[in-house]
């Protein structure tokens, strides 16, 4: 668990707490602020910081992941080449395009070739042989 995760997982517990006791201990005709303005100005600043630790790992970046990508080439509906690509990418998105701009360098990615396609298979995790 990163440091970030278990800080946010923290305030999330705080912040809960918080709330769970005032809406347990508070009468329903007081407002939370006048029966625990401290309790009350906590839990909000627990919140103002969970609120900013939610955008901190929602915009950090993701460490890579190691895929292996198989692209197929066709010519038409005949499948004529394979190749595999060992490319490091967030997501499958991203590993995909990575391969398929490698693929572009290939010999088999031939104008020549009569409709050429190509596809790619996530092959990560597969056994080889």
């Amino acid at each position: 668990m990163t440091s970030n995760t278990a800080r946010k997982e923290m305030l999330d517990s705080i912040h809960d707490l918080m709330s769970g006791y005032l809406a347990d201990e508070c009468p329903e005709d007081e407002n939370w602020e006048d029966f625990d303005p401290d309790i009350d100005r906590l839990r909000g600043e627990a919140g103002d910081l969970l609120d900013a630790e939610n955008e901190i790992l929602a915009t950090a970046s993701t460490e890579p992941t190691r895929f292996m990508v198989d692209i197929e080439f066709f010519s038409g509906f005949d499948r004529f080449a394979t190749e595999t690509y060992v490319v490091d990418a967030i997501d499958w998105v991203g590993a995909k395009n990575r391969a398929f701009n490698l693929a572009d360098e290939s010999p088999y990615s031939n104008d020549r070739v009569p409709d050429l396609t190509r596809r790619a298979f996530d092959r990560t995790g597969y056994p080889q042989g």
